[in-house]
């Protein structure tokens, strides 16, 4: 009777620290997606709408950079759930302090650091993307295991989206500086496709995020039910 009654007693612990697990992702996941909802919109101030007006696009990036920093702090809070997303959130942390090191820099009027460490953030940057993306695929398994396989592919071509626009932007500027022709052409036509592909994959990044939530608030929902 006693292996029994402790065995019974652990699965209910355990389906007491799924429940718990579940409703932390549900609502702290919501938060990200609204998050990353207002992203897009201070992308528009930080974008050529707003090129001439200086103050707006200052207040845009400094609010990028809030946005990066409460996203970072609510990916370390899940790190308690799952460590990969805890990683992740680590990794904006610094992305985020190197961009804004960046823009220091370049208001001082150093270009050579400000490069390296716009590489070196875009690098951290891609980390925490698949850290994060793994940490959904993680936490979605066994729960969801069609939208696990989508944050899987989600990192592949975020980084493949990444890599391609940054090689072909660098063809671009190296075949302009020598006179163009048609590896100018072919790198602009890449670079394009490429930027495309990125907004593309932006969306189906808030799809997602939208879609695990929800997963996990159902769960939460369909527990208090039972």
């Amino acid at each position: 009777m006693g292996f029994f009654d402790d065995n019974e007693e652990y699965q209910r612990e355990l389906r007491e620290r799924k429940a718990k697990s579940a409703e932390l992702l549900g609502k702290w996941i919501t938060v990200l997606f609204w998050l990353q909802i207002v992203s897009v919109i201070v992308g528009v101030l930080n974008g050529k709408l707003f090129e001439g007006v200086p103050m707006i696009q200052t207040i845009g990036s400094w609010a990028n950079y809030g946005i990066v920093f409460a996203n970072s702090i609510i990916l370390v809070k899940l790190k308690t759930v799952e460590d990969w997303l805890g990683k992740a959130g680590i990794c904006y942390l610094v992305s985020g302090a190197l961009g804004i090191a960046v823009v220091l820099l370049r208001l001082g009027g150093t270009l050579a650091i400000p490069s390296t460490l716009a590489i070196a953030m875009m690098i951290v940057q891609m980390r925490g993307n698949y850290s994060e993306c793994t940490g959904y695929e993680v936490v979605l398994q066994g729960l969801d295991d069609d939208l696990a396989e989508k944050w899987e592919r989600q990192w592949k071509l975020e980084i493949i989206c990444t890599v391609t626009v940054l090689v072909s932007s660098i063809v671009l500027l190296v075949g302009t500086l020598t006179g163009g022709g048609v590896l100018t052409i072919l790198a602009g036509f890449v670079t394009l496709v490429a930027s495309i592909g990125a907004i593309v994959l932006g969306v189906l990044r808030l799809v997602y995020l939208h879609r695990t939530a929800a997963c996990f608030r159902n769960y939460v929902s369909d527990k208090a039910v039972e």
